[in-house]
């Protein structure tokens, strides 16, 4: 019938609506279908689906998602630490043919949980909130208040504040004397490791140099800002395993 071809060529013409012919009137339903809900949290970025969900928690909570991950990353690190320093142990032992001889019911490699919990606690507390501050004042100043955005002399003039006075000058001594403290060890103690391996021109300065210049160059220059602490806390399982065997030395 002319009513129904009529019907028919407007739901082909308007396929989310659905039409009655009723009494010779056209009378339109307000029915669309249903579209399927997306979320971002199962969103990718880059192909990499953890960085879309990671992407999400940051605009939701970003200090608090920054600083989980930190002390997450943190504790990793440092059981690696351990792992290393048992391996060495053992092998140290071995040569000298005392790898077989333990106490009874004590083992030397076994993780230490105690300092592992030290690390998350600084990393969860400490290196997430400070990077987070510091690099943030870091865009606003070279960036915005000096005017470099967008300029190649923007990352070499942050990477020269990182190296030659953020690293030596704050962040080493904040590490060292930060660890000693939360170990209990004293204000005179933290000093001392402060000033024997945090301070200015030191060993670990010159190993940060080799390991940080290249990682942090990519990070000014090809990683998001919202990503820079998650960048820098992955390449932090190997240089805080790193920093936690230099701890132990002459300890």
């Amino acid at each position: 019938s002319p009513s129904s071809s009529s019907s028919s060529s407007l739901q082909q013409k308007y396929p989310f609506r659905i039409f009655r012919i009723s009494s010779g009137r056209l009378s339109r339903q307000c029915c669309t279908r249903p579209r399927p809900r997306t979320t971002r949290c199962s969103a990718s970025v880059g192909g990499v689906p953890f960085l879309g969900a990671y992407e999400t928690l940051l605009r939701e909570a970003p200090l608090a998602t920054k600083c989980v991950t930190s002390g997450i990353l943190f504790a990793l690190a440092d059981v690696i630490a351990q792992t290393v320093e048992a391996s060495s142990s053992q092998a140290e032992r071995g040569r000298e043919g005392e790898g077989e001889r333990e106490r009874e019911g004590e083992r030397e490699d076994d993780i230490d949980v105690t300092r592992v919990a030290r690390y998350s606690f600084f990393g969860f507390a400490i290196q997430a909130p400070l990077f987070d501050t510091y690099y943030t004042l870091q865009d606003r100043v070279v960036d915005g208040v000096i005017g470099l955005e967008g300029t190649s002399g923007s990352p070499i003039l942050k990477l020269a504040v990182d190296q030659l006075f953020w690293t030596p000058f704050l962040y080493l001594p904040v590490f060292f004397g930060g660890m000693a403290l939360l170990e209990l060890k004293g204000r005179e103690e933290a000093m001392q490791q402060v000033r024997q391996k945090g301070w200015g021109l030191t060993t670990t300065l010159v190993a940060n140099w080799r390991f940080w210049v290249p990682v942090n160059l990519a990070n000014y220059v090809v990683v998001p800002p919202d990503f820079r602490i998650l960048w820098t806390n992955c390449a932090s399982l190997v240089w805080t395993a790193y920093l936690s065997k230099t701890r132990q030395e002459n300890e």
